[in-house]
């Protein structure tokens, strides 16, 4: 972000504002993706996308659109259930968020209902649907929309009879999201399905997608310039890779970081040629939070470090939280990362706190600490963060099961 609000109080008002509620998914505790419940992941947090747009929140949870007035925190509206269409359970296409797309007076944003995610395009004013998406059965929205020359495209995947996976751009029509044309981009193996990634940059002159285990840079014609094949661990064999989220590449200059699941290295990429400038290997990798300083910043399970953005090297570590007590809401601007972790007062069965911690940017040394006493509970869930001039959004959650949400304003 640019500029982490807040950074120079002593202590943080929490105020609830409003809820998340409502259409969350079928059966939250069946486990669609092994050991999400082993590793505590907090999977509604990583579920919800948000755009701040003027003065309104929108979020996501993929069974739903709501706005709020981003003053008040007042929620406005929300869509319904698309009309002849069945909710899938919370916890499919697992931790991945489902991100709305604005444009003029529309939202364009995939939604689980149907077989396969399905595409919507809801009015801005109301919250009702304009359109729904009517693709086969066998056909998957498998990446958040865009704009390519003023029309509107998805990444689709669809199972052939051979079990092979076709990966397509598709265009769709705006105004009654019917399929104008499909433009094959690459054929998939079967075990992509286990993980789901596809993941997208949108370039000045095409896309840049990671595929589980593959980088792909292609123009908007669906013309690859450039593969690039990861090495990526079965997931039978690896089992913590559900700690790591699901991010698109990080475009810096001439270069694209990758970081994604299955994949135990960060590396740097040249954007023209697919060429590897540095691997760095980091198999406890989680996600990738931003770059400042030359300085790319990444969360790994032991806590936070920084690699040189020109060779990778390591510039310094912060390793006082291990993620089984860090929480979701992470931030970062140059000066600064403010993330969030739990702060366990007595036996582990009591209730935890919210505590907030701030880290110098260049140096990774501790700043300052705050702990918020009126966020208290036993399973206690946190993020994401969406800061706003002098306040920050936040998610708060009462239990790994749960997937209502609570919309904290953080302020003065």
């Amino acid at each position: 972000v640019e500029r982490i609000p807040l950074q120079d109080v002593e202590a943080l008002q929490v105020n609830v504002r409003g809820r998340l509620e409502g259409q969350l998914g079928e059966d939250p505790r069946r486990e669609m993706t092994r050991h999400v419940r082993t590793h505590a992941i907090d999977w509604p947090g990583r579920q919800v996308a948000t755009l701040l747009d003027g003065d309104t929140l929108f979020v996501s949870n993929r069974f739903q659109l709501a706005a709020y007035d981003s003053q008040s925190g007042q929620r406005r509206w929300t869509t319904p259930a698309p009309p002849n269409r069945k909710m899938q359970f919370a916890q499919a296409w697992t931790n991945i968020a489902m991100r709305p797309t604005p444009r003029g007076d529309s939202l364009f944003v995939r939604m689980l209902y149907g077989e396969q995610p399905c595409l919507t395009c809801v009015n801005r004013a109301d919250g009702t649907f304009r359109w729904v998406s009517e693709l086969p059965d066998s056909e998957a929205i498998v990446s958040d929309p865009l704009w390519l020359h003023n029309q509107l495209v998805v990444l689709t995947a669809e199972r052939s009879d051979q079990q092979a996976t076709v990966l397509r751009i598709s265009r769709l029509d705006s105004a009654t999201g019917e399929v104008v044309d499909r433009l094959p981009l690459a054929y998939l193996r079967d075990s992509w399905w286990q993980r789901r990634n596809a993941s997208v940059t949108q370039l000045k002159d095409g896309l840049l997608v990671t595929l589980s285990g593959a980088v792909i840079r292609c123009d908007d014609q669906g013309e690859i310039r450039w593969v690039r094949k990861q090495v990526v661990l079965p997931t039978e064999e690896d089992n913590e890779w559900v700690k790591q989220h699901f991010q698109p590449p990080f475009v810096l200059g001439d270069l694209a970081i990758i970081v994604q699941p299955g994949v135990a290295t960060v590396d740097a990429v040249e954007l023209e040629s697919g060429r590897l400038r540095w691997s760095r290997l980091m198999p406890d990798v989680e996600r990738l939070l931003g770059s400042a300083h030359g300085r790319l910043i990444v969360e790994s399970r032991d806590g936070f470090e920084a690699l040189d953005l020109g060779d990778g090297g390591s510039e310094w570590r912060y390793g006082n939280s291990n993620s089984d007590s860090r929480l979701m809401a992470a931030l970062m601007d140059d000066q600064s990362i403010l993330f969030s972790r739990r702060n366990d007062k007595a036996a582990p069965r009591a209730k935890a706190q919210v505590e907030l911690i701030w880290l110098d940017t260049v140096s990774g040394a501790e700043r300052k600490r705050l702990s918020l006493e009126s966020l208290e509970e036993t399973e206690l869930r946190f993020g994401p963060f969406i800061p706003q001039a002098e306040k920050i959004w936040a998610f708060f959650g009462h239990s790994h099961a749960d997937p209502t949400r609570e919309l904290l304003e953080l302020s003065r």
